[in-house]
């Protein structure tokens, strides 16, 4: 017999057992009925809080980028304005986001997903967004205490380049297949951070 559950946790239990259809079949492959089998559900409870399959996985796709943006917060709020915080900053976002393969796998099923669906591309650039705007407000605090003039840097375009090292890094490591790769990966992001922003910290010594 089912049991009673308040809707918002009925919602959560469908969502959870979504992203463990999707990151194991795929998108296209996956059916409302594994879906209910996961939650441990009918069809037609399903049905009754989701009208169909491309909701879910909206539903599910917000979720689960809101809760990398809630990691990015926290992760930005606990950054100073040293190389080696910010260098932290992104081995602790690459911890958290690489090992776990189901995440990686949506994320790449978004990405491609988005070259086609209008809606999942605004929300993605809305996130992208988001992450560009968090960098922004952090490396601005940066150069401003730096002697390098405005042409030297420019603040958007450095925080682009780090969410795309990141997000490169991420897909690299996914193609790669090797799951011990994580500290190689972390001594790329290293670099690359020393090399962009190494004159920042040189020039405020």
């Amino acid at each position: 017999m089912t049991v009673n559950k308040p809707k918002e946790i009925r919602e959560k239990e469908i969502l959870d057992a979504a992203f463990r259809s999707f990151s194991r079949k795929g998108i296209v492959k996956t059916s409302i009925d594994d879906i209910a089998v996961e939650a441990g559900l009918t069809k037609g409870g399903v049905y009754w809080y989701f009208k169909d399959k491309r909701e879910i996985y909206l539903s599910m796709v917000e979720r689960h980028l809101q809760e990398d943006i809630d990691k990015w917060k926290e992760l930005v709020k606990n950054s100073d304005l040293s190389l080696e915080s910010i260098i932290e900053f992104g081995t602790n976002y690459l911890r958290y986001s690489i090992p776990d393969k189901n995440h990686l796998f949506i994320h790449a099923e978004l990405f491609a997903g988005s070259f086609k669906d209008e809606v999942l591309r605004e929300k993605l650039n809305k996130v992208h967004r988001e992450y560009r705007d968090m960098l922004r407000r952090m490396l601005q605090k940066l150069f401003e205490k730096s002697s390098l003039s405005g042409s030297d840097f420019k603040v958007d375009n450095v925080s682009c380049l780090i969410l795309a090292c990141l997000e490169g890094i991420e897909h690299q490591y996914w193609c790669s297949g090797d799951d011990d790769a994580g500290e190689f990966y972390e001594n790329a992001w290293a670099n690359f951070i020393t090399v962009l922003l190494g004159d920042i910290f040189r020039e405020e010594k």
